[in-house]
């Protein structure tokens, strides 16, 4: 190998490692700029609770307030529902169209006067407009 062979490759190296660099270094400036548009793009997008802090009940919307202060279903029988038994009020709603007796109505209507007393009762003493003291 001449001297002039290995000095060429030496430039072609040192040629080789500086587009290396440079292609690193825009690599990383794409990186970036695409890291501020993405974190650009995710501000945008409002909190998924944003405006129920100022809510009486924070948990709770207005509609499932007033569901709640009238006793209505909520969800309570939830897990019965998921395995095929209807609930007592889903019972007496469709109380024609399942041809129930006039037995099967009256323990349909014990059952659910007797899960009604709790909302009535929280109902008694009224809720309060904040449920966090400040």
């Amino acid at each position: 190998m001449s001297s002039t062979t290995g000095t060429r490759r030496i430039v072609e190296a040192f040629r080789f490692r500086a587009r290396l660099k440079a292609s690193v270094r825009q690599f990383r400036w794409w990186l970036l700029a695409l890291a501020f548009i993405t974190n650009a793009a995710h501000a945008q997008h409002p909190a998924p609770y944003a405006g129920k802090e100022q809510r009486a009940i924070k948990a709770l919307s207005d509609d499932e307030v007033k569901q709640y202060s009238a006793g209505a279903g909520m969800g309570h029988a939830k897990a019965a529902e998921l395995n095929r038994y209807p609930g007592p009020m889903h019972v007496l709603e469709l109380a024609d169209t399942l041809e129930l007796s006039s037995e099967q109505r009256t323990r349909a209507n014990s059952v659910q006067r007797s899960s009604a007393p709790s909302a009535s009762l929280t109902n008694s003493f009224g809720m309060p407009a904040r449920m966090n003291p400040r």
